[in-house]
């Protein structure tokens, strides 16, 4: 009986992948946030968060930090999420609860990124990447928000709107497994090794 075979869009593999290698995280960041993250920490699989005994844990898909102490969680969603919005408040408020201790200043507070990775477009306008920071009404006054947002729509058009070649081969690799640049075949290749190191495992 031959094996299955699983792709990134495989909660398990996307995660494995991130986590068994660190030079490939960096440069996915990289691409996804338009610059580089510098050197990264070991990054945790599901990792669990909750700041309340009754308030709502969240579980990072893949959670990261870099040298400086900026975190970065990436989501894989295979569903479009209707409430995508209110939960990237919360991932980012729950990040930001850990990132100062008592007595410290508020001005410590190191940079939170949530990226989530979806395979349908969650606002229905066909754009493949939305970039959200908080901007300032008044262009005299800067509040330096600290919090980023960026949501892939892996089933976004690619031709109407102008999006930077590496991403344009993450996206169809995450949509359709097409093998393209050079970050896109390292994913890949570390993709197969994950599914032949399990099918040594399992058989």
């Amino acid at each position: 009986m031959e094996s299955k075979y699983y792709t990134i869009n495989n909660h398990y593999i996307f995660s494995e992948m991130l986590i068994t290698s660190p030079a490939i995280t960096r440069d996915l960041l990289t691409v996804l946030l338009e610059k580089d993250p510098g050197d990264l920490k070991e990054a945790v699989r599901e990792s669990y968060d909750k700041h309340h005994p009754k308030g709502k844990a969240v579980y990072y898909d893949v959670h990261v930090e870099d040298e400086e102490g900026n975190c970065y969680d990436l989501e894989l969603q295979n569903y479009s999420p209707k409430d995508i919005g209110a939960r990237q408040d919360y991932y980012h408020a729950m990040m930001k609860m850990r990132m100062v201790k008592e007595g410290e200043q508020y001005g410590k507070m190191k940079d939170s990124h949530v990226i989530f990775i979806c395979s349908s477009d969650p606002f229905g306008t066909g754009r493949p990447v939305y970039r959200f920071r908080m901007e300032e009404e008044y262009k005299e006054a800067d509040i330096r928000s600290t919090m980023y947002t960026v949501i892939i729509n892996c089933n976004g058009d690619l031709e109407k709107y102008e999006v930077d070649e590496g991403l344009k081969c993450i996206i169809r690799y995450f949509k359709d497994g097409e093998v393209n640049g050079n970050l896109v075949k390292k994913m890949d290749e570390a993709i197969k090794k994950i599914n032949e190191d399990e099918e040594g495992r399992n058989g």
